[in-house]
Order: structure tokens, then C-alpha cells, then sequence
């Protein structure tokens, strides 16, 4: 699709070179006046604004011509996707890389959100070795910044001291984000104990502590502050049911799923706290909320509410919300075992008693929709 240039953000950290070549501009320009034909720059939406990650030197050359738009490729995702695209970008194709563009992407993406990913993985990503990752991952963690264990040493040990289960954690300016309740405990008991100390941790990235115990995602998001008053697992239940939709499973990398909530949260929010826990468990499941947040982008929200009033009550007071009631009644003698035929079939058959709902048509049975009902906005822009 053509997007008008002053609408694409270029100052995301998404440049994986160290300069744009003006020779190279110049080619491309006047290839371009000579009529041929680029492939479109690759571009992230994240609901709100357009991240390049791939083209800078094509679109370089489109403003030097005075043209006011150019192709892309939109792509779904936000900022932290772009930039991760970005480092791996003309590995294989365009410009040829030199050793300072190869260095730039490797410390970028060690500095990352997906930073944590193995050597090797990293190293795949970009098309460097892993031994350059390794390298710069050390010279990284030695400059401090980069979190890196460390222990307490053998000196401060003592004979009666006991091993603490889980260590502390300071993030990159020494205040302690991990380990209040243990480290008083500690001070107020007079002994010395060996414990996992964890320095230079970035808030929103903390993931182990003491042992390498692994914190849950809904920890890690509520220790960042992204997001006011925390995050729970309902709301990260809805979430992952609401991007799969009727789609197949797969696992989203952390840094992403945050992302994801950033955007969606206010739909998601409003299915988890229209649709609470209920004695009928089907009607407060993750599955029924992502079809309520996926709605909430397109349906009027007082019916939304109303929809899940009598979902949540069982008391309807018109013939159009028995669509309702036949979806209770399912939901009470659903086989609950979380296998994918069986979310798509719950899934469905939401979507089928919502959409019957709203256009007010009666029904005799309730068949799950094989189609996606209510698209996210990236969906529908793609």
C-alpha cells in the first residue's frame, strides 16, 4: 500500500546501519528516474503509528525526488517488533554490511527485549556469528549494561548461616526491585546468608531471581510498570485467547505479548470485568472473553454489556437474548478439556449467539461460526 512519507516514524532505533550512504542514494534515484522498480519498505503498525524497519535508503531516495509517498508492506506489530525486523535486515539482500552495521545490530539486539535468547539464536537472526554475539554479549555485561549475576563471596559466609530459597534484584540504578521481605528478614535475624544477587536488571525485563526461578508473565509485566495496577493472569488468559481467535495456537515472546497488552487492554479489561468468575465456569473463560474483547472494537458497548449480563445472570427478557441462554446452557455441559477443537468449537459458538444477538435473529441451534467474526484492527488492516 502507498503511505505519505511525513506519516512513517524513522526515529523508532529501527536504522540498522550506522549512516545512510549518500552514493547510494544517488543510485537508487536515479535508477528510480529510470523507471525501475523497488521492492516496498517493510513497515510495523502498531494501531497508532507506521515504524519503518527495512528501506531507509529507498525512502532517502523518494524524498530526494520530492514524492510525497511510497509502497510498503504494513506489517502488525509494535515498536520492539520493528526494531528486532530491523536487525536483521540485508543480511541477504541490498547494501552489503560492513563490520561497524554488523556490530550495531548484534549490541542492539543484545540491549533488546529479546536480548535473553541464546548466541546461537541471536546470532541466526542477524547472520553473524556467534561468536561476535558472545563477545559483545561479555564486553556488554563487563560495562554494566547488562544484567549479571553475582553471589555473595565466600568471606561474607558463615558456618550457622542458612541459604536464602530466592535472591534480590537491583535495576540499572541500584534500587532494589526484588527481595524487600527477604533482605529485612535477613537484616533482623543478625546472619549472614548466601544468597542470588541480581545488579543492572531493566525493569521491564526481569525474569529470574534467586535459583533461576522463573518469574510468570503477569509478574514480570506488573514488576515493570507499564501498566497501572498490575496485570493478572485473567487478563493474560484473554489476551492470548483473543489474538488466537479462531486461528491455531503459538507462543508469543514475551516482549510482544506486553506489547499486545499495551495496545488491547481496554478491550481486554472490559471482557474480564463485564464477564467474572461464575458458577457456570464456561461464561468467565478466557475463550468467552476474547470473543466479548475482540467485539468491543465494533459493537456498540452498552450491548456488549447487556450480552454479558444475561450470559453472567441467565435472565433474558426478550426472544433475541434466548441466543443467550443457548449459549449458556452449552457453556454448562461443555467438555472443558482445553484441546484446540474444543476452544474453535467454544470459540464459534460465542461468536455465532453474539452476532445473532446484535442482529436480533432468533435461533433454534447454535452452530459455531468457521469464520472470524470480529477482526482486530491489525487483521482488518491486513
Amino acid at each position: 500500500m502507498q503511505l505519505e512519507l511525513k506519516r512513517i516514524r524513522c526515529d523508532g532505533g529501527t536504522q540498522p546501519r550506522t549512516a545512510i550512504y549518500d552514493q547510494v542514494v544517488n543510485d537508487y534515484v536515479e535508477a528510480m528516474r529510470e523507471g525501475a522498480v523497488f521492492p516496498p519498505v517493510t513497515v510495523f503498525y502498531d494501531g497508532k503509528d507506521y515504524w519503518i524497519a527495512d528501506g531507509f535508503h529507498r525512502m532517502a531516495a523518494v524524498q530526494a525526488l520530492g514524492l510525497a509517498s511510497i509502497e510498503c508492506e504494513v506489517r502488525p506489530g509494535a515498536l520492539s517488533d520493528a526494531q528486532w525486523h530491523s536487525f536483521s535486515v540485508n543480511k541477504s539482500h541490498g547494501l552489503r554490511r560492513t563490520n561497524e552495521d554488523k556490530e550495531r545490530a548484534v549490541k542492539a539486539a543484545l540491549l533488546h527485549c529479546q536480548g535473553r535468547k541464546s548466541d546461537r539464536e541471536i546470532a541466526r537472526h542477524i547472520g553473524v556469528t556467534s561468536m561476535m554475539v558472545a563477545t559483545h554479549r561479555q564486553a556488554l555485561a563487563a560495562a554494566g549494561e547488562l544484567p549479571t549475576p553475582a553471589h555473595l563471596s565466600d568471606s561474607d559466609r558463615c558456618a550457622d548461616s542458612r541459604e536464602a530459597p530466592q535472591g534480590i534484584a537491583f535495576d540499572v540504578n541500584g534500587v532494589l526491585q526484588d527481595g524487600q521481605h527477604r533482605l529485612w528478614a535477613i537484616a533482623l535475624s543478625g546472619c549472614t546468608v548466601p544468597m542470588n544477587v541480581t545488579v543492572n536488571t531493566p525493569v521491564d525485563c526481569i525474569e529470574y531471581v534467586g535459583g533461576g526461578k522463573r518469574r510468570m508473565d503477569s509478574e514480570r509485566m506488573s514488576l515493570s510498570g507499564r501498566f497501572d495496577g498490575g496485570v493478572n493472569k485473567n487478563q493474560l488468559a484473554t489476551l492470548r485467547a483473543m489474538v488466537r481467535g479462531l486461528g491455531a495456537d503459538r507462543k508469543l515472546p514475551f516482549c510482544r505479548t506486553s506489547d499486545l497488552l499495551a495496545w488491547h487492554k481496554p478491550a481486554v479489561d472490559f471482557a474480564v470485568s463485564n464477564l467474572t468468575t461464575n458458577r457456570i465456569k464456561g461464561v468467565g473463560s478466557s475463550t468467552t472473553r476474547a470473543v466479548v474483547a475482540r467485539a468491543w472494537y465494533s459493537v456498540d458497548t452498552d450491548s456488549l454489556q447487556r450480552f454479558c449480563q444475561v450470559l453472567r445472570t441467565g435472565m433474558a427478557v426478550c426472544p433475541v437474548e434466548g441466543n443467550i441462554i443457548l449459549l449458556r446452557d452449552y457453556l454448562s455441559r461443555f467438555d472443558r478439556s482445553d484441546t484446540l477443537s474444543n476452544l474453535r468449537e467454544q470459540y464459534g459458538k460465542v461468536e455465532r449467539a453474539l452476532q445473532a444477538f446484535l442482529a436480533g435473529k432468533v435461533l433454534s441451534i447454535l452452530r459455531p461460526c468457521q469464520t472470524e467474526i470480529f477482526p482486530l484492527p491489525e487483521e482488518a488492516l491486513a
